[in-house]
């Protein structure tokens, strides 16, 4: 994201520069930007497979109950307090070891050895379990990657110019208030209800949340589709909104009326005012 949003500015920038582009060609740039952008929405749908959990997404080998409280770990006193998933040979992840009916653990060479765990096996004194999600390499997560670059690098590719046609459309001598007010919606619209509304949809997908003393504390766990469905309808909503902003500003604006201020300014300093 970082290279992404750097380079973005930079290339905007650039752009303007390079072709010399007026307030209008401007306008559009940043335009067309923002749609090439609102077209990568989608990117957000892409996941890797998630690995069954033991009493959410699947049941438990032992009981086949589907509740993170089952009769093989009832006795443990099992809280969503800490996260410390472990996964079993069957790829099954469970939420830490006492949802999975482990009674103790003991370290060898640097393996942790999980013994009695009921829930994953009744019969076998002790077996061997991964820590973690039993995640693998994705090619998604590439993928994703990839095409985030691309969605910062067109978001700020439209920082600069921007600024630059707002001051070739102000007369030179309103651009100080123009910034202030452009600055001033910017955080009420923007920086202010963005994190909330983004924090809104966070806390709308999450399946597990942390449980201490009765106080619900953070997500452990998001349910991935609706997450990324969501967080593409607020993208694209967004972008959307911003082309239909900057498409009407190219039609609306009046190039005579700069160009008027400007031949007031160059007067103005011809005569040593």
């Amino acid at each position: 994201m970082v290279p992404g949003s750097a380079g973005g500015m930079l290339f905007g920038g650039y752009v303007v520069k390079k072709f010399n582009l007026k307030c209008r060609g401007i306008i559009r740039f940043s335009c067309a930007c923002l749609f090439f952008c609102m077209l990568l929405g989608p990117s957000f749908l892409a996941s890797c497979p998630s690995r069954p959990i033991a009493g959410m997404s699947s049941t438990y080998p032992s009981t086949g109950d589907s509740s993170f409280i089952s009769s093989c770990n009832s006795d443990c006193g099992c809280s969503t307090k800490g996260y410390e998933p472990i996964c079993d040979e069957n790829q099954i992840v469970y939420f830490s070891p006492c949802h999975a009916g482990c009674t103790s653990i003991t370290t060898l060479n640097e393996t942790k050895i999980y013994q009695d765990c009921s829930c994953i096996n009744s019969s076998a004194p002790s077996m061997v379990l991964r820590s973690g999600t039993c995640s693998r390499r994705c090619t998604w997560f590439y993928v994703f990657c990839v095409l985030l670059f691309l969605m910062m690098f067109l978001t700020f590719s439209t920082t600069s110019p921007t600024l630059t046609a707002m001051f070739r459309c102000i007369p030179q001598q309103q651009r100080s208030l123009g910034l202030g007010i452009q600055l001033t919606f910017g955080r009420l619209l923007g920086t202010l209800p963005g994190p909330i509304f983004l924090g809104a949809i966070l806390d709308s997908t999450c399946s597990v949340w942390q449980e201490n003393c009765g106080v619900r504390g953070s997500c452990w766990i998001y349910d991935k589709w609706p997450l990324g469905l969501r967080l593409m309808l607020w993208w694209m909503g967004t972008k959307f909104t911003g082309v239909v902003l900057l498409f009407i500003a190219s039609i609306v604006y009046k190039p005579e009326v700069a160009e008027n201020s400007t031949n007031v300014v160059d007067v103005k300093n011809n005569n040593g005012e």
